[in-house]
């Protein structure tokens, strides 16, 4: 290994460690204290599931398991595998970015800071930076043996053009997705309807004739969600 190798590699590991550590004392150390927080956000979740029963429904039609039904054993054995899948998500973005060459000091305070940041060490912001990273090397970079320059500048036209057709695909599906999806749809439909309630009359119980309406529309929707997950749905 040479010198600039050696240097590099000694890099990586002091970033790498300072983020360990880093991560290390910020997590709580006394069971004790995790134990009793895990169960005060259990107490948290199955309030709200209790105050808005459609989250516990949606939860189960997806197969999703609420937290409070889930051991501190297990919350914990998950979190464990979570701060190891980042550690190792956070290596290779490093890898990726600076393998090539040594960070100059001044890169140094911001190259930590990056490692710092939660949303750097996800899964999906690394593969995300990866593909935007082969994506921009492939096309400026690399040009096959065997190719003319000419046909080296005709085949990046062809990837540029590729990449504008793909980026506007994507933007036609969110649009559609935006605009068709049931649960937008219907959200929009909710949200159209005027409200000519009166505090007065609201302390009282009484509301205005659509809102007495879409009260039932809650109703029937709650009652719809609990059919699917109590096995008595046909539509699911």
């Amino acid at each position: 290994m040479t010198t600039t190798e050696s240097d590099k590699e000694n890099v990586f590991k002091h970033i790498i460690n300072r983020a360990k550590q880093y991560s290390s004392s910020s997590r709580v150390e006394n069971i004790k204290k995790e134990r009793r927080e895990w169960k005060e956000y259990q107490e948290k979740v199955r309030r709200e599931h209790q105050q808005n029963p459609i989250l516990y429904y949606c939860d189960k039609i997806r197969g999703i398991v609420p937290e409070y039904e889930i051991s501190f054993k297990d919350a914990k054995k998950m979190k464990d595998e979570r701060i190891k899948e980042r550690d190792e998500a956070a290596e290779k973005l490093l890898r990726e970015e600076y393998g090539m060459r040594l960070p100059s000091p001044d890169e140094m305070p911001e190259l930590e800071r990056r490692v710092f940041n939660t949303e750097v060490w996800k899964h999906e912001e690394y593969e995300k930076r990866r593909a935007e990273h082969n994506a921009e090397y492939d096309t400026k970079h690399t040009k096959p043996e065997g190719m003319t320059k000419k046909q080296w500048q005709k085949e990046k036209s062809r990837k540029r053009k590729l990449q504008r057709e793909e980026e506007k695909e994507q933007k036609l599906n969110r649009d559609f997705e935006s605009h068709n999806s049931p649960q937008r749809m219907f959200y929009k439909m909710i949200d159209s309807v005027d409200c000519e309630c009166e505090a007065e009359k609201m302390r009282v119980g009484i509301f205005c004739e659509t809102c007495v309406l879409i009260s039932r529309v809650r109703q029937n929707m709650l009652d719809l969600f609990k059919d699917a997950v109590e096995g008595r749905s046909s539509y699911i």
